[in-house]
């Protein structure tokens, strides 16, 4: 199966049909009221991170919401942060899509198990992104073999100043029904750091999403 999961898309289709809801569709005119309430959507710290990409690019050709969803923007990960350990400890092990991009940490970073640390920061080198992105963190399961922990997803075109994304354990697929925090702590959350992509690299970077990403 295609690592973009069932859960995955259901977060992504709950989001349309919330806005959807407040009148906004793809599929036909829209009205300036519903387009105001979707502008007040797009806050910082909110829902903006998680807007999926072609609604996005619909967004930014409507006249009314135009100054709330910015340009497509080309960013780099440059390290994911870990707040709190998951309680039966860790060794991390995830990838980063985007597009036909797939990076994997065990190609990034070397195997280290965490147990009860506050903060784990995974320094990888620098990946390229743009637009949608899909991180899944994974754990062993029965026998050794590999299944998925929590998933999330950002939009580059949505980063504060700052260059951090937060994720709360809320918005994370799979960690979400942690309701009784038995296997993370209340706070549990990731960051996600990024940096721009430098002015005199942009003619020669290479678009992540033209390429073919690995499955399951």
């Amino acid at each position: 199966d295609d690592e973009r999961g069932e859960g995955d898309h259901g977060f992504v289709d709950g989001l349309k049909s919330g806005l959807a809801k407040m009148g906004f569709s793809s599929r036909k005119k829209s009205s300036k009221a519903s387009m105001r309430k979707l502008a007040e959507v797009c806050t910082p710290h909110e829902t903006r991170p998680f807007i999926p990409r072609d609604w996005a690019d619909e967004l930014r050709k409507t006249p009314e919401v135009r100054g709330a969803v910015p340009a497509e923007k080309a960013r780099v990960i440059t390290s994911l942060r870990m707040r709190t350990t998951p309680k039966a400890g860790y060794e991390p092990n995830f990838k980063i899509f985007c597009g036909g991009t797939c990076y994997k940490s065990s190609d990034m970073i070397p195997k280290v198990e965490y147990k009860n640390d506050p903060l784990i920061v995974l320094d990888i080198p620098e990946c390229p992104v743009v637009d949608e992105v899909l991180v899944v963190f994974y754990t062993k399961g029965a026998l050794g073999k590999k299944k998925k922990m929590l998933s999330f997803w950002f939009h580059t075109s949505f980063v504060g100043e700052d260059g951090v994304i937060v994720v709360d354990k809320k918005d994370m697929d799979k960690a979400v029904k942690d309701k009784k925090h038995k296997k993370y702590d209340k706070d549990f959350k990731i960051e996600v750091h990024l940096k721009d992509v430098p002015e005199e690299e942009e003619d020669g970077w290479k678009d992540p999403r033209l390429s073919r990403h690995d499955k399951m």
